[in-house]
């Protein structure tokens, strides 16, 4: 009986264990209190990790247990010189198209987009949640104003089949 209390304890804790780093590296996300600190955020891709060519959304949860009946917020897209918050801005876009509330989780939003390039991405974010004022900019990896928790940079994805399997079968 003593033995199958200890495979217990054991299972009970590694399960634990490893639901925490299943939780972690799927919620990829920089935390941060914004609107003057009103809110609680989580910014990233709505896919982590992040590959370039590969569809995937600018993703912002709101953290706090509110009704958001309004909101109206801008989103720009940056492309730096690298991860830190004192880089470049090499180009700057404007999202298009309309914030969209995630259907199950109501305060989630996500734009998507292509990320074309590998490199450092950026959000701009502008506007208004439920009246409280929304003005910040959250940069992948480095540029995190939040060491404990970033989200990724866009990285190369792995060709498949690779450009000498095409060549060789004349594809």
């Amino acid at each position: 009986m003593k033995f199958f209390s200890k495979f217990k304890y054991a299972f009970l804790t590694s399960s634990i264990a490893i639901s925490c780093f299943n939780v972690s590296t799927a919620n990829a996300h920089e935390a941060r209190t914004i609107g003057n600190g009103a809110l609680h955020a989580y910014v990233g891709w709505r896919n982590e990790p992040a590959y370039e060519k590969v569809v995937n959304a600018f993703d912002f949860i709101i953290a706090d247990d509110i009704n958001i009946r309004t909101f109206n917020l801008s989103v720009d897209v940056l492309f730096l010189q690298s991860d830190s918050p004192t880089a470049a801005v090499l180009n700057r876009e404007k999202l298009k198209g309309k914030i969209i509330r995630d259907e199950e989780f109501p305060n989630r939003f996500n734009i998507w987009l292509l990320p074309a390039m590998k490199g450092a991405y950026g959000f701009q974010i502008k506007g208004t949640i439920e009246g409280i004022a929304i003005n910040e900019t959250f940069i992948c990896g480095g540029g995190t104003k939040n060491p404990a928790e970033s989200f990724s940079c866009i990285q190369q994805a792995q060709s498949f089949p690779s450009n000498a399997t095409i060549h060789q079968y004349g594809w």
